[in-house]
Order: C-alpha cells, then sequence, then structure tokens
C-alpha cells in the first residue's frame, strides 16, 4: 500500500471512536462518568412488569432495539480483539474504555 496512504489515517483515532460508538448505544442507568454528556438513561422501567430486570445491555444500532445473539457476537468480538490486541490498547490507554464496554454488554 502507498506510503503516503498509510500516514493519512489516524488509526489510534478510529478505534477510540468505534469504541465510543458502544457508549452511545447503552442503555439502562448510565455511570456518573459517561464521557456523552448528550447521553441519558434509559429504559429504567423495561421488564418490570412481569419482575424481570431487562435495564443495561447496549441497542442494537441506534433503534432502540436489543438483539441478544447480535449483542452477545460484539462483545466476543470486542473481548477477543480485547486478548489479541491488548499491548495495543494498553499503549494507547484504550484498554480501560474498552474494558467498561466489554463489562456493561
Amino acid at each position: 500500500m502507498n506510503k503516503l496512504i498509510m500516514n493519512t489515517y489516524n488509526y489510534v483515532e478510529a478505534l477510540q471512536l468505534s469504541i465510543t460508538f458502544y457508549l452511545a448505544q447503552k442503555s439502562g442507568k448510565l455511570p456518573a462518568n459517561n464521557p456523552l454528556s448528550w447521553r441519558g438513561d434509559s429504559c429504567l422501567n423495561d421488564g418490570k412488569d412481569n419482575n424481570v430486570d431487562l435495564t443495561g445491555g447496549y441497542f442494537d444500532a441506534g433503534d432502540h432495539m436489543k438483539f441478544l445473539l447480535a449483542n452477545a457476537y460484539s462483545i466476543t468480538m470486542l473481548t477477543w480483539g480485547a486478548i489479541q490486541y491488548n499491548d495495543i490498547y494498553k499503549q494507547n490507554n484504550l484498554l480501560p474504555l474498552l474494558t467498561d464496554v466489554i463489562k456493561w454488554g
């Protein structure tokens, strides 16, 4: 690949923004340290009518739906990436953010 093209992209920023996507899709009572000031708590009463706690997890692509198979796959791939590329996440101080995203799922 052309060296000029490779140097035009900030891959660390792209990685950080891809993790930020998950922060925007969080469902439930958000933590006080939530970095997205415009994102608030959501779906706090889901499942209460059946005595089931359905809060937490992630919405699927911003459409207010939670698909468990898609969420399970996403969290698995994020975890696999965290294991395989652990040093890269650590070097760029992204491991705590990624760990938070994985735990929320």
